[in-house]
């Protein structure tokens, strides 16, 4: 359990390591841009020379780069590609323009589009000064650590920061440029708006507290979409998904297994089914296999409506570019939580405890994500995952067990604390699906623990029957 904590720190400090060293960073790329050459683009005009560009980039070129570890040889610069003797071999391909990304390579070479080919060393990206060829790199502690952490996981975050902060467009918008940013090594495509980077930015008092409002209440309602939608699809899942069982066991009585695949064994393991199974057959009403194949057809039904939810929930909650498998990972790790939440948590406390932890870090997440244009979101979902092993491993051992041997938790009543419906239903069924946003109403006391009328009263009874015996004797002392 401990450990799932302290690794779970040692990530969330790494993401704070390289959060402050790489995001919101474009120094590096503004200095090796500063250095391209535009001269040959200007033109005398009445005996005047046209001024350079204010941009670095047209809308009608591509720019590759290239990442390399720094050495004494090796320094961020603007490549020269028509050296036949050039090794460059580019990481990641950029353009103001999305239409150019999409461009074929013959219509680009028919066309002469233009290729704009840099190199970036680590150590630039993590200092922003291009590093002089020979002399020592002067690296803090954090900017070495950071290094080596993007060694290993990556430079994506970090190039797509220097490009969305430092790069200058022909249509720039308060000195900001769209930008589609492709990495050869993953295939992976990203893109961002002008005003992604402008979030949270010059803002006063009231507006910042009002944006930060927006992000909180954002974070909440993603909250409560996915969680709701994956509550909903493992309630139809448990009630309705079990069915296929019978179908098992039809197929192994077929194969011979004999009475030790009688249905009775599976209508009292899940007595909702059972229950109505054994009534089909009672009343001759419609055969058994129509009831099953109806609830095989719900549980598919509601399954390609949870997969759905997860294409539109995704473009709703994150509407920008984000690390590939960041939704069904979201998802995943809701569906986790809803099954732990089902199988083990049980006893008062962990109802307390679990679903409140699990929100706070699912909303601290979700900060983090509407807070910044792009950020190591991906990373982030390791101490997320981290905390949440705590937190079940937490309520197991320290909530759940001291219950189940206290007594609170039992055969008779599974949960201590549940919503007590104001009409009365079989005890064999299950409840509604829109019974899963009513809160909880009611508490289990185990009989050990319940107050038995009357015993109070005879008690105080008893103490002042003694009083009164010894008031008496004290009175015939006195008149002896």
């Amino acid at each position: 359990m401990n450990c799932c904590a302290i690794f779970g720190l040692f990530q969330l400090v790494c993401v704070m390591v390289l959060h402050l060293t790489f995001v919101s960073n474009g120094s590096c790329l503004i200095k090796v841009m500063e250095t391209r050459d535009f001269s040959s683009s200007q033109v005398v005009t009445n005996g005047t020379l046209s001024p350079l560009p204010s941009y670095f980039l047209r809308d009608d070129e591509i720019l590759n780069i290239q990442i390399q570890h720094s050495t004494d040889k090796t320094t961020s610069k603007i490549y020269n590609v028509s050296d036949p003797s050039s090794d460059y071999n580019p990481t990641y391909r950029f353009s103001t323009s999305q239409a150019v990304m999409y461009l074929s390579p013959t219509f680009k070479d028919m066309h002469e589009v233009n290729h704009v080919n840099i190199t970036l060393t680590d150590v630039c990206l993590a200092t922003g000064e291009i590093e002089v060829p020979g002399a020592e790199p002067q690296l803090s502690a954090i900017q070495s650590f950071a290094i080596s952490l993007s060694n290993f996981y990556g430079y994506d975050t970090a190039i797509i920061n220097q490009l969305m902060y430092g790069m200058k467009g022909m249509s720039d918008f308060r000195g900001f440029s769209a930008g589609f940013i492709q990495s050869f090594r993953t295939g992976e495509y990203w893109s961002w708006r002008p005003t992604l980077m402008l979030l949270g930015k010059d803002l006063g008092v009231v507006e910042f507290l009002l944006y930060k409002f927006v992000v909180v209440l954002n974070a909440v309602v993603a909250y409560f979409l996915i969680s709701a939608a994956t509550a909903l699809i493992v309630r139809v899942l448990t009630s309705s998904g079990v069915v296929i069982m019978f179908f098992v066991f039809k197929c192994l009585r077929i194969l011979g297994a004999g009475a030790g695949a009688n249905d009775r064994v599976l209508s009292l393991s899940y007595p909702w089914i059972g229950r109505e199974i054994d009534s089909a057959e009672i009343t001759q009403t419609h055969p058994k296999n129509h009831l099953l194949c109806a609830h095989i057809g719900k549980v598919v039904l509601f399954y390609s409506l949870y997969e759905a939810c997860q294409t539109v929930f995704s473009g709703w909650l994150y509407n920008k570019s984000i690390p590939e498998g960041l939704g069904v990972s979201m998802f995943g790790l809701v569906m986790v939580w809803e099954y732990f939440s089902m199988v083990f948590v049980r006893s008062a406390a962990s109802v307390l405890f679990f679903p409140k932890v699990i929100a706070i870090y699912f909303v601290g997440y979700h900060i983090y994500f509407y807070s910044v244009g792009y950020g190591y979101f991906g990373m982030m979902l390791g101490p997320l995952f981290c905390f949440s092993c705590h937190a079940m491993f937490y309520c197991v051992m320290v909530l759940e067990v001291p219950a189940l041997n206290k007594g609170s938790v039992s055969l008779e009543c599974p949960r201590e604390v549940f919503t007590r419906m104001s009409w009365p239903a079989f005890t064999s069924s299950l409840p509604h699906d829109w019974t899963i946003f009513m809160p909880l109403n009611s508490r289990y006391i185990p009989i050990n623990d319940m107050e038995v009328e009357g015993e109070g009263e005879d008690e105080d009874e008893d103490e002042g029957e003694e009083i009164d015996e010894e008031s008496d004797e004290e009175s015939d002392e006195d008149e002896l």
